[in-house]
C-alpha cells in the first residue's frame, strides 16, 4: 500500500511493546515488519551495574531503534536519541544482537495485534482530563507520555473500558491508579503555579 511504513518492535511482549502494538493496531498507515519477544538488553545491563534503566537508553531511543533497525556499529551511531554510553561496548552489542534476532524470527511467532473497538462511547470531557493528568504524570516520572498511555487508551478509559495496558504493571503505579480515581469521580485536578495537582472529592 502506498504510504505504508514498516515498524520493528523490540520487546513486543513487555508493557512498552504491548502498548506500541496497541497504537499500531489503530494506525493503518503502519505495518509491523518484525517483533522481538525475548530480549531485555537495557534492563539486564542496568541490573548488573546497579544503575537506573534510563541511564542505559531511554524509551524514545528504543522506538527509534525499532524503526531504523541498525545492523552495524556505524548504523547504530547514526541514532539521534541513543545515549553515548549505548553506542559502544556491551550495550551496543546487545542492541545489535537483539535486532539480528528480530530479523531471524518466524512471522508465525509474532504476537497478535489487539482487536480494535470502533464503537466506543467516549466521554470527551473525561478524555481531556485524562490527557492533562497524563502530561503531569509524564513530567513527574520523566517518561514519555506515549510510553505510559496512548490516545486510544485514554479514549477507552473515558468510555469505561478497563482492560488497557496503562492499568497494568508499572503504568498502574505511574498513571493508572490516579486515572481510575479520576474516572470514578474520587479526585479532581487543580493547577498550582505551573504544576497540576490532584485533590480528593
Amino acid at each position: 500500500m502506498s504510504g505504508t511504513r514498516s515498524l520493528s518492535i523490540l520487546g513486543s511482549t513487555g508493557s512498552i511493546g504491548c502498548n506500541t502494538l496497541d497504537v499500531v493496531s489503530r494506525c493503518p498507515e503502519i505495518s509491523v515488519f518484525a517483533l522481538s519477544a525475548h530480549t531485555n538488553v537495557d534492563l539486564s545491563y542496568a541490573k548488573t551495574r546497579n544503575i537506573p534503566r534510563n541511564r542505559v537508553f531511554k524509551d524514545d531511543a528504543m522506538i527509534e531503534l525499532a524503526s531504523t533497525k541498525p545492523s552495524t556499529l556505524e548504523d547504530l551511531n547514526k541514532a539521534r536519541l541513543l545515549l553515548r554510553e549505548a553506542r559502544k561496548g556491551d550495550i551496543a552489542e546487545g542492541i545489535l544482537s537483539a535486532i539480528k534476532a528480530v530479523n531471524a524470527m518466524d512471522a508465525d511467532s509474532y504476537p497478535r495485534l489487539p482487536k480494535v473497538n470502533d464503537k466506543l462511547q467516549v466521554n470527551p470531557a473525561l478524555a481531556d482530563l485524562l490527557r492533562v493528568l497524563l502530561k503531569a504524570k509524564s513530567e513527574r516520572s520523566d517518561v514519555a507520555q506515549k510510553m505510559i498511555a496512548s490516545t486510544a487508551e485514554l479514549d477507552a478509559l473515558a468510555a469505561g473500558q478497563r482492560d488497557v495496558p496503562s492499568l497494568k504493571g508499572w503504568r498502574m503505579d505511574v498513571f493508572g491508579s490516579d486515572a481510575l480515581r479520576l474516572c470514578e469521580g474520587k479526585v479532581g485536578l487543580a493547577v498550582k503555579g505551573n504544576k497540576v495537582k490532584l485533590f480528593e472529592l
